[in-house]
């Protein structure tokens, strides 16, 4: 793997992880069971969003769009 695409995926999982956990947070009832099911969720969808993003040229298309 690339080293400089394996950070921006990292990064980008993260970044994705914390503000779908802040999202739910603010929508969701507090309920320890709910927040953790959002919590899974998130994780699960963040993974192969991340990726599509950093390697299948997500990232790139979204550049193109808005014109950066």
């Amino acid at each position: 793997m690339d080293q400089d695409r394996w950070t921006r995926f990292l990064v980008m999982n993260v970044l994705l992880v914390g503000v779908g956990f802040s999202v739910g947070t603010m929508l969701l009832p507090p309920d320890p069971l709910t927040q953790l099911l959002v919590t899974i969720a998130v994780v699960i969808l963040a993974i192969p969003i991340s990726y599509w993003l950093v390697y299948g040229g997500g990232l790139a298309r979204l550049r193109g769009r808005v014109g950066n």
